[in-house]
């Protein structure tokens, strides 16, 4: 997946006419995610995750062109330049987090509880009073030659557990729930990579600290074996 690493244009132009409140149109590169539904919809969350609320940029489907829009903003330089380490990562937690195996829309809440995170991982009081079961927090790196996606959750008792899965089943969320093994690891019914609870010494994987970049997913409020915050 390393080619979406820089796949936005710099030169391109926002049409003739626009609007001068709005940010230019910006043009896709040439890119393989184009080409097929799954590649389309991959690139249509990444520029949602990546570019900020406002930034625009369009591509060719046959001889339509669409627009996808930014919100986020955890990679905004990414009009401009290809992603760095540290906004690798950040991408791809969101979109390890958005992930829905499935590909049912669900209405989740991402936060990010360091100070450095943009406004849209910022919950304000209604939205937390409305998302306030934490389901478990994303991370990893889409972006390297072998993409990497991992996942903690909360600290249960078995029968929360039991319960938790359940839960979760019934939101159509399952990307955090464990279905086997694999290499000696836990494996999630996304392919994700468990790692069990969300303390700090989970958080680093392969020599690389994700504490700062990881995503934390909240669902909304109803009955429910979740927890108000982060862990």
């Amino acid at each position: 997946m390393a080619l979406m690493a820089a796949c936005i244009g710099a030169s391109a132009q926002g049409p003739a006419g626009e609007p001068p409140s709005e940010q230019p149109v910006r043009t896709l590169r040439d890119t393989p995610l184009t080409q097929s539904a799954d590649g389309r919809q991959t690139l249509k969350y990444l520029v949602s995750c990546a570019l900020p609320a406002g930034a625009r940029v369009r591509h060719a489907n046959g001889g339509d062109a669409v627009v996808l829009q930014g919100d986020l903003g955890l990679a905004p330089a990414w009009l401009d330049r290809g992603l760095d380490a540290a906004e690798e990562l950040a991408v791809s937690a969101c979109i390890f987090a958005r992930t829905n195996h499935f590909a049912r829309t669900v209405r989740i809440s991402l936060r990010s509880d360091r100070p450095s995170a943009p406004a849209g991982l910022r919950a304000d009081a209604p939205e937390q009073a409305a998302f306030d079961r934490f389901e478990a927090a994303f991370f990893g790196n889409l972006f390297a030659a072998q993409p990497r996606a991992y996942v903690c959750g909360p600290t249960l008792d078995v029968g929360q557990r039991n319960a938790r899965e359940r839960w979760l089943a019934s939101h159509s969320r399952v990307c955090s729930l464990v279905i086997g093994q694999h290499a000696g690891r836990d494996i999630t019914a996304c392919g994700f990579i468990h790692v069990g609870e969300c303390v700090a010494p989970n958080l680093t994987q392969e020599g690389i600290d994700h504490a700062s970049s990881a995503i934390g997913v909240f669902l909304p409020a109803a009955d429910g074996p979740g927890l108000d915050r982060m862990p």
